[in-house]
């Protein structure tokens, strides 16, 4: 854990609930990134998150996740984080599976940017 991943609270730098998050989208993304091909990825789609403990600046901690099924392009996962403390927090989070291509052409389009809607990335 970094300082950047802490908040203050009396005289401990402890893990922050937006840092835990961050660390488990993270986690399920570089996971589903090695299960799919080349120009796919994934979008976060859902969160549900219980921040349980504590864990003090410097601590390591690990992110244990567990697909549930999946439903098309959906991926529901289930989340632990622990640390040498115990249990630091549990989490569902769902991803999307996405074409990246599409999606950027799709984002261009919603964000009114006409020069990137037109491009096609190159593979």
């Amino acid at each position: 854990m970094t300082p950047e991943m802490t908040t203050r609270r009396g005289d401990f730098d402890i893990l922050s609930t937006p840092a835990l998050l961050q660390s488990i989208e993270t986690t399920a993304k570089e996971y589903l990134g090695r299960a799919v091909p080349a120009g796919w990825d994934s979008v976060g789609t859902f969160v549900e998150l219980r921040h349980q403990g504590p864990a003090a600046l410097g601590q390591e901690f690990t992110v244990a996740l567990q697909t549930t099924g999946s439903s098309g392009a959906r991926v529901p996962f289930t989340c632990t984080v622990s640390a040498r403390t115990g249990q630091l927090a549990e989490a569902r989070h769902d991803r999307a599976l996405i074409e990246v291509a599409r999606y950027v052409r799709r984002l261009a389009r919603s964000l009114g940017d006409p020069a990137v809607a037109d491009s096609t990335p190159s593979a």
